[in-house]
């Protein structure tokens, strides 16, 4: 219609014009037979669309969130029924001080604890129901509905002590909060379906209480494509407490907070996928957890990485979790012929396997129509800690480490291996804001972050990878600067004196650029764990204490000499202590390779690995130490500046400034993709419904997946960044 509506107005113009002559009218059907749909309903009427999605049509409407949805989530709307004491027992984990340390040890309580009405049915127990309604980040169209708006109905029920008399208590004293909170069971029923209408959405039946009732019943005659049911339950023991002092809150904040527990998390989802096919998704965590912080004079909802003070956090974890993604599949996945399946036999089928599978841990006799999508086993830890000083002075230091196994459908298992450590230096609030808004950098003056990853196949264990990423960010530089950076670079990465990484580039005059905002020096080295193995087995102890001794002294890339004066007792003090170190962390990987050959061995020498490539510091001496030792072949070396190559005008964007990328000359040699890179970018584990939240991320389970994107644009089209 608005093709048509231009055509028209052409060919207005050219009859105003009298341009008949040079230009042919062209045919215009009448608008309002367009208008009009087969069932007699218009399209457009009165100037507002009514017709939001059309038969044989796949096409997606973006709906933006309007007064309906936004209000809500802004005043914590609540449903109110009969006399309620609305939040009674406040045990909404995102209140409370000290999780800081959960959300960081990459594990996910998950529970989006949307603003609920509750009923305190006696002492620690609380019953509580919600609705909320949001619009659908992934609206697809089935049977002619778009799916615009998502619908979540809850029914919880949570048993624990979260001590009111202390919160009445602390409230009578000015200036002061505090919580204390112990939770020994949780359980929730969650209904997701879809509106198209706003109206539609919260006057929509609500059917949770039927469901509960029999779930595999209304899964298996009356739930649509897309909708889900989820069961949540939780049991164990939780502790949070928090005490502290509020000025102006919560501007200023005084906290003392601590976090701790052992617990079983078990969530089922229940949903049709697009196609109608069931799936029976199951996500079991078992976790052990502990933590401690505490804020002096802190700014804002997050201390680690904010205003503060003073700030100090420290935590760990150990978990297992197992995924199991049940799926009936259809002999015809088109959607238009679901009618060859759809019938009371089918449902009535699915309905038998489903109660065979909720009731049996490993049932048999399935019917064939039932199979397994994947499966994972996996255990790990994650540990980290968090020191800030005078609100500028930060430093953050996290390792996470885990086993998983795969299993695939056709029988394939592959069993893989990672660890990560993540050493984080910088000056200024780093998200300060904490999950409020991503505050893109702008507020960090300068950040200097190196991640180790190991990575490992089981299967080819001898080909473990060592990954180090380094991050040297900048909020402005001038174009001295700038050289400065580059040199630096250079002085770390260079494949030789006469071979700079960066090399053959030009800058523009200080004239021309007098800032240069928001610098990245991303620089990436891939070390091959059996070249660096087999070297290490062959070069004696003398010949490793000089070459680190070399490492820590030398300034091979400048100019200014091969090797650097001695300034003081102090600086040969450190050197020798650094040497020692990367000595020490040597002779731990000769112990390991005299073991047995075993999975654990492994792993330790992947460990090891990596407290040699701490112990070495390429952060700031450069991979001077490697490239002598593995001489080019057992390693590869690329990087790049971004922020650089500009196009100097208002009418730059954050595409833009990836596109044009100031690269340094990669060097060494690439055999193969990391083992885990390899292997999600060839296998994607997703869950068959956007609606699921895992109990543990992907980054949790297998390691970061890399992506070639600068971290100045990586928040602006996705703030998930694990898949």
């Amino acid at each position: 219609m608005f093709s048509y509506k231009l055509i028209a107005r052409r060919n207005e113009i050219i009859k105003f014009f009298n341009l008949g002559e040079e230009f042919a009218f062209a045919d215009v059907p009448a608008l309002e037979s367009l208008n009009v749909l087969k069932d007699g309903k218009h399209i457009i009427k009165k100037g507002k669309l009514k017709a939001k999605s059309f038969a044989g049509s796949n096409m997606v409407n973006q709906v933006p969130a309007n007064w309906w949805t936004v209000i809500p989530a802004l005043m914590n709307f609540q449903v109110p029924t009969q006399d309620i004491d609305f939040n009674a027992t406040n045990h909404s984990l995102t209140s409370m001080q000290g999780t800081t340390v959960i959300e960081n040890l990459n594990f996910n309580d998950y529970q989006d604890r949307d603003p609920i009405a509750t009923f305190p049915i006696g002492a620690g127990i609380e019953a509580s129901f919600s609705r909320n309604v949001t619009v659908n980040e992934a609206m697809m169209n089935t049977d002619g509905k778009q799916h615009m708006y998502r619908v979540a109905d809850r029914v919880s029920l949570l048993v624990g002590i979260d001590s009111p008399r202390w919160r009445e208590l602390v409230r009578t004293v000015p200036m002061i909060s505090g919580n204390l909170q112990l939770k020994f069971f949780e359980k929730q029923f969650e209904f997701i379906h879809y509106s198209d209408t706003i109206r539609g959405a919260y006057l929509s039946k609500f059917e949770l209480l039927k469901i509960m009732k029999d779930i595999n019943n209304y899964v298996a005659f009356k739930l649509e494509p897309l909708e889900v049911v989820r069961v949540y339950h939780k049991y164990g023991f939780d502790l949070n407490f928090s005490a502290g002092t509020l000025y102006s809150q919560p501007a200023v904040t005084n906290i003392i907070g601590m976090s701790s527990g052992v617990n079983t998390v078990m969530n089922r989802y229940f949903t049709r996928d697009a196609f109608g096919q069931i799936h029976y998704f199951i996500d079991k965590g078992k976790n052990l957890y502990g933590g401690f912080e505490t804020t002096l004079m802190g700014f804002g909802p997050n201390s680690m990485g904010g205003l503060a003070l003073l700030n100090f956090t420290v935590g760990g974890a150990v978990f297992r979790n197992h995924q199991k993604d049940w799926v009936f599949k259809l002999p015809e996945t088109d959607r238009n012929k679901r009618q060859g399946w759809d019938n009371d036999i089918r449902r009535y089928d699915e309905f038998v396997a489903l109660n065979r599978l909720t009731a049996e841990a490993d049932p048999e006799g399935l019917p064939e129509f039932v199979d397994v999508g994947y499966e994972v086993e996996a255990k790990g830890s994650s540990k980290i800690r968090n020191l800030g000083l005078f609100y500028l002075f930060n430093r953050f230091k996290s390792q996470e480490k885990a086993s998983s196994k795969v299993r695939f459908p056709d029988g394939q298992v592959k069993n893989f291996f990672h660890l990560t450590t993540v050493n984080n230096r910088f000056t200024g609030p780093d998200e300060f804001l904490g999950n409020l808004t991503s505050t893109f950098d702008i507020c960090v003056k300068n950040r200097r972050r190196t991640r180790v990853d190991v990575e490992l196949e089981e299967e080819e264990a001898h080909k473990f990878t060592v990954n180090i990423k380094t991050e040297d960010f900048f909020h402005d530089r001038n174009l001295e600067q700038v050289g400065r950076l580059i040199t630096d670079l250079n002085y770390r990465y260079s494949q030789n004196k006469g071979l700079p990484f960066y090399r053959d580039f030009v800058l523009p005059s200080q004239e021309e650029v007098d800032k240069y905002p928001m610098v990245y020096g991303l620089s990436y080295s891939l070390i091959y764990g059996q070249a660096l193995l087999e070297r290490l087995k062959t070069a004696t102890a003398d010949e490793l204490e000089a070459l680190a001794r070399e490492h820590f002294t030398s300034n091979w890339y400048l100019e200014k000499g091969d090797r650097l004066a001695s300034e003081s007792w102090v600086k040969d003090h450190v050197i020798k202590a650094k040497v020692a170190k990367v000595m020490h962390r040597i002779k731990e990987i000769w112990q390991v390779l005299e073991q047995v050959d075993s999975s654990k061995k492994t792993h330790e020498l992947a460990e090891r690995a990596t407290k040699l490539v701490q112990a070495v510091e390429t952060d700031i001496y450069g991979l001077y130490f490697f490239r002598k030792l593995l001489d080019h072949k057992g390693m590869f070396v690329m990087g790049e500046v971004s922020g650089l190559l500009k196009s100097f005008t208002s009418l730059s964007d954050f595409p833009q400034l990836q596109r044009r990328r100031f690269m340094g000359r990669s060097w060494g040699e690439f055999r193969s993709l990391p083992p885990l890179q390899k292997f999600l970018r060839r296998n994607r584990l997703v869950p068959p419904s956007f609606q699921i939240n895992k109990l543990y991320s992907d980054r949790a389970l297998f390691g970061q997946l890399e992506t070639a994107v600068a971290p100045n644009i990586a928040s602006l089209y996705s703030n998930d960044f694990d898949f």
